[in-house]
């Protein structure tokens, strides 16, 4: 039995797996996600990671550990903790070896890696998480998600401070672990080419699928499909 630990990105929560979840359990696998401690400017990646290795215990024979978006950004680093098959980067910000993110951001490789620029909210819109208007969030985040499930996610949304994004990565080198990298070829927020460029580098495999930033909620069936393919 493969175990599943399943990773959100940032002002997310282990909710957003809720759709994708069931149907791995249905064909036989584990599944955990957990609500990483984002919230908290005093964790950064390290810490996320620690911290999902610990939620999955020393049970688990075969362990695929999937990150979205920023969840990404502790990917690299759950081999510390914890013995895994497979590592899966799910339309993922990946951090640079020896450098913070937002350093990595100015240098002309990582200029494109993020799609979207947040935009300041007038004072009478409302907000989630770290400042997300509806409209922000239906138009970049889950433009090709049903309405209402796009608007309960946009309701659950907490704050995440950028962390993880000032911190210098303490990764010298990518793991040397099986690594996947499945890329969104309609997101707005994470460069599809961004992904394409990074996955080369590291050595992952590449699969490349229909959709937007959310597929878990936007196409679960296929996401479940393809996330049980990897397992050996």
């Amino acid at each position: 039995m493969t175990t599943f630990l399943l990773l959100h990105g940032g002002e997310h929560g282990g909710w957003c797996w809720c759709h994708v979840r069931p149907l791995l359990e249905a064909v036989g696998h584990k599944t955990v996600a957990p609500d990483l401690p984002m919230s908290d400017p005093a964790q950064g990646a390290r810490e996320w990671a620690r911290y999902a290795a610990a939620c999955v215990g020393s049970g688990a024979d075969s362990v695929v550990a999937v990150a979205h978006s920023r969840g990404g950004m502790a990917l690299p680093l759950i081999p510390d903790f914890l013995p895994v098959q497979r590592l899966v980067a799910l339309a993922a910000l990946l951090p640079q070896p020896g450098m913070s993110f937002s350093a990595y951001r100015a240098t002309e490789d990582g200029l494109d890696a993020v799609l979207a620029r947040p935009s300041r909210p007038n004072p009478e819109e409302d907000v989630r998480g770290e400042g997300t208007t509806w409209k922000t969030f239906r138009t970049n985040y889950a433009h090709d998600c049903a309405e209402a499930d796009a608007r309960w996610a946009w309701e659950q949304l907490r704050p995440s401070p950028p962390t993880a994004y000032v911190e210098t990565s303490t990764i010298t080198s990518w793991p040397t672990v099986p690594t996947t990298s499945i890329i969104m070829r309609d997101d707005r927020i994470v460069n599809p080419n961004w992904s394409r460029r990074v996955a080369c580098r590291i050595g992952a495999d590449i699969i490349e699928l229909p959709g937007g930033h959310s597929p878990f909620l936007a196409n679960p069936e296929l996401l479940a499909r393809t996330l049980s393919s990897l397992v050996i």
